[in-house]
């Protein structure tokens, strides 16, 4: 390509990148407040002051998201209004864009040349993350990942061209992530892993520019401090996030390993698993498996870069696989190191059939993104409508009448993986000022905790029969 296509090109995936995000924006900024939300503001709201709230001995050790909440009950606007949750959402996209911005500067650093670091940034911002950034309770995750990316640019800049201000400013980076959340502890063996595979052109040549890096000043510095925080995260007394069931892994692998697909693609695979299509649905999921596997092996003997995106991806999402159970949107960081390793290969090879081929991903990532970002705007609409109706039933019920709430949705969307009320509801129905008594029921299992009780239909039967307690009743419908 000559200069003038490559400008055209890059102003294309710049134009795209900026309006992708303000459609996302656009349709999510305004939606309430849901589940974790709504415990969040109502932990930190008696909180007397910020450094109270940014106490690291608070569990989950999170300090910046306990601060951020601290900061939005106190605001003193209404939480239920349109204005405190559009301040929340719009401070998490400018976190994302800023993301964006670094995975373009990371690339170029990498020696991303021509289109190949705007193509990153296009393919990061395509990405469907929408879930972890316009959920205010998953704030930890935009917070951190922006700072990690500022983090490992800075010390990047810093192997090429050592300098103490980068040093010192990669290292303030990683202290903030570590605010934001524990798995920015990860980013020192990520660095690692950038050091051997993308500055040596062999493994013996990387482990030689390892052992020279381990001689720096800031980089062993930002090493020990990784360290010291591993080790204190794991002597806490009372840890948030323990190791998942052995009988709870194989399914975390297959998610974890499926987390970058389209997600037509993923949901077949792990829906196959699950046995859903019988016999033929889990032979095809086992041979698209396989295919990947045998794919990321290829990749992995013949590029020096795919070596070190699919190593820091199977850091990066193995740690919520082995303690948390894994749900895509912890994907985020892994997909700024595949949209940074596709931007290298566009920009180290070029060719029309590659170019061709890291289009039709962004275009499949841009329908899931588009579709999650639809999801969250029906939540939206939605919201009003059900308390709407739970307002009207109060006010024909009475004061001092119990009504039961069955089976209100846990989580919604395509994947049906967005928290909405398995926590919070209470706490939603007394910020609108809608007096209870409430009981919250549930005759089905849900994927996660819960404050909803569970009930078994002998005792929704018998308040159906009596009246007592009245009962508003999700539909099929209303549970996705």
């Amino acid at each position: 390509m000559n200069d003038g296509s490559d400008k055209r090109i890059a102003f294309a995936l710049l134009v795209f990148a900026a309006a992708l995000i303000a459609f996302e924006i656009f349709a999510t900024v305004r939606v309430p407040f849901i589940s974790e939300d709504w415990t969040h503001l109502h932990v930190l709201r008696p909180v007397e002051s910020l450094s109270a709230a940014l106490d690291p001995r608070l569990e989950p050790l999170r300090p910046f998201q306990h601060g951020f909440f601290w900061v939005l009950s106190h605001s003193g606007l209404d939480p239920a209004a349109t204005k405190l949750p559009i301040m929340a959402h719009t401070f998490a996209w400018t976190l994302h864009a800023i993301s964006c911005l670094c995975v373009f500067l990371l690339a170029r650093a990498a020696g991303a040349r021509g289109v190949g670091a705007w193509t990153a940034m296009a393919l990061f911002a395509a990405f469907p993350n929408v879930k972890c950034i316009a959920w205010s309770a998953a704030i930890g995750s935009p917070g951190r990942v922006c700072f990690e990316l500022i983090a490992l640019t800075l010390f990047v800049k810093h192997l090429t061209t050592p300098r103490p201000l980068l040093g010192a400013f990669g290292l303030a980076a990683f202290f903030l992530a570590l605010g934001w959340h524990e798995s920015a502890m990860m980013l020192a063996p990520v660095l690692v892993l950038w050091i051997v595979f993308m500055n040596g052109r062999t493994l013996r040549e990387g482990l030689a520019q390892l052992r020279t890096a381990l001689r720096d000043p800031w980089i062993v510095a930002f090493c020990a401090c990784a360290t010291a925080y591993v080790v204190y995260l794991f002597l806490r007394p009372t840890r948030h996030h323990q190791a998942k069931d052995l009988d709870a892994l194989p399914a975390n692998v297959v998610k974890a390993t499926t987390a970058l697909l389209p997600q037509d693609l993923r949901t077949m695979i792990v829906e196959g698993f699950r046995g859903t299509g019988g016999a033929a649905g889990s032979t095809l999921a086992w041979v698209l498996f396989a295919c990947i596997a045998l794919g990321a092996l290829a990749l992995f003997r013949r590029s020096r870069t795919a070596r070190f995106v699919l190593s820091a991806c199977a850091l990066e999402l193995g740690l919520p696989a082995l303690g948390t159970g894994f749900v895509q949107r912890y994907a985020i960081f892994a997909s700024a190191l595949v949209a940074l390793g596709l931007g290298l290969w566009i920009a180290r090879h070029g060719g029309v059939w590659r170019g061709v081929l890291v289009l039709l991903l962004g275009m499949t990532w841009t329908r899931d993104s588009v579709v999650d970002a639809g999801d969250f705007k029906q939540i939206g609409e939605r919201i009003p409508v059900w308390t709407a109706d739970l307002r009207r039933l109060r006010e024909a019920t009475g004061p001092n009448i119990g009504v039961a709430i069955v089976n209100p949705p846990d989580m919604w969307g395509a994947e049906a993986d967005i928290p909405l009320f398995n926590w919070g509801l209470d706490f939603m129905l007394e910020a609108r000022h809608i007096p209870g008594p409430w009981l919250l029921w549930r005759t089905v299992p849900y994927r996660t905790s819960s404050v909803v009780e569970l009930v078994d239909e002998s005792r929704l039967e018998a308040a159906r029969r009596t009246g007592v307690p009245r009962l508003y009743e999700f539909h099929s419908i209303d549970r996705r």
